[in-house]
This record gives structure tokens, sequence and C-alpha cells, in this order.
């Protein structure tokens, strides 16, 4: 998608670690909130469902990098919690 859409192959590429490391973030963010504040497991992982999906919704709408790797964050992030 990010080189169809004219950006470089490099930065292309980077999306991926972007959505890699927000993925450990996101699951580490996870068992910190259950462990610490008790929420519920389930809770979270209908949050982060609702918000994987919405950020799915607003993928064809991002045509430049920043677009596309804020998307591909949030989404590492929400998808953290289903590993």
């Amino acid at each position: 998608m990010a080189v169809a859409n004219g950006i470089p192959r490099d930065q292309s590429a980077s999306i991926i670690s972007i959505c890699g490391v927000s993925n450990t973030v996101g699951r580490i963010l996870a068992g910190f909130l259950t462990d610490t504040f008790h929420v519920s497991s389930t809770m979270i992982y209908v949050v982060a469902l609702a918000m994987a999906a919405a950020t799915n919704f607003l993928f064809p709408w991002c045509y430049n990098y920043t677009t596309i790797a804020l998307c591909s964050g949030v989404f590492g992030l929400c998808m953290g919690k289903f590993a």
C-alpha cells in the first residue's frame, strides 16, 4: 500500500517496524493495565478490537508516510492484546 502510494521502499519497510514496536508496547501495556489497575482483560480485548477495526477502516484514506505510519502504529498497539 505504501509503495503503491509513491512512498520509497526504505520508508515503506520502516512502517513494518513501527507496527512491530507498537505491538510490543501494546502487549506490555495490556498486561500492565490488567495487573496493576485490575482492568478486565475482556474489556481491554473489546476496546482494542474496536480500535483496530476503526484503524482498518481509515487505511484507505492514508496517502502519505505520516498517516500510514500513524495508522500502522495504532493498529500494532491494538493488536498487541491479541497474541
